[in-house]
């Protein structure tokens, strides 16, 4: 388990989901859970990151997704 603590805008969001998507493409099992966020923000976000990994980029056809190698 980790925990992530922090102020508001100090991108724990952004920082866990890039964990918790490397995590589940590497098959870990991953529970995310924060009290400022629900669930369609978490896939939101979760989709994102996973735009910007190549492999994802080339199953699903995507040309011009995120290029920002978080």
């Amino acid at each position: 388990m980790i925990v992530v603590l922090g102020r508001p805008g100090n991108s724990k969001s952004l920082v866990t989901t890039k964990f918790a998507a490397t995590a589940a493409l590497n098959k870990y099992r991953v529970l995310l859970f924060s009290p400022e966020m629900n669930r369609r923000e978490h896939e939101c976000r979760l989709n994102t990151i996973l735009s910007a990994d190549p492999n994802v980029k080339k199953v699903l056809g995507l040309k011009h997704a995120s290029e920002t190698g978080l």
